[in-house]
């Protein structure tokens, strides 16, 4: 299952997409996320100012700060995995 360029998806564990993110707006002094939830439901999610310090305050943590610093190693591991499964059988002089 492949998103599109311009998507960012959520995964369960089962590898379920819970929400597909589409479009990040700001509509007033609110930000709407437009996107799709539970695979089926198209919705537009909004974030009060408030509500937008509150997740950030959640996200912001050792767990995110982690994976930021571990991001491009996680990259190059991503692209060399890649290459490996492209290589033909048989070493590919």
């Amino acid at each position: 299952m492949s998103a599109r360029p311009h998507e960012a998806t959520i995964f369960t564990e089962t590898g379920s997409p819970v929400l597909v993110i589409q479009a990040v707006r700001r509509r007033g002094d609110k930000l709407v996320i437009e996107g799709k939830a539970l695979g089926s439901m198209y919705m537009d999610m909004l974030l009060s100012p408030g509500d937008f310090v509150r997740m950030f305050r959640v996200i912001c943590s050792w767990g995110l700060i982690a994976f930021l610093l571990l991001l491009p190693f996680h990259v190059l591991a991503a692209v060399f995995r890649t290459r490996a499964l492209r290589r033909p059988a048989g070493g590919g002089h």
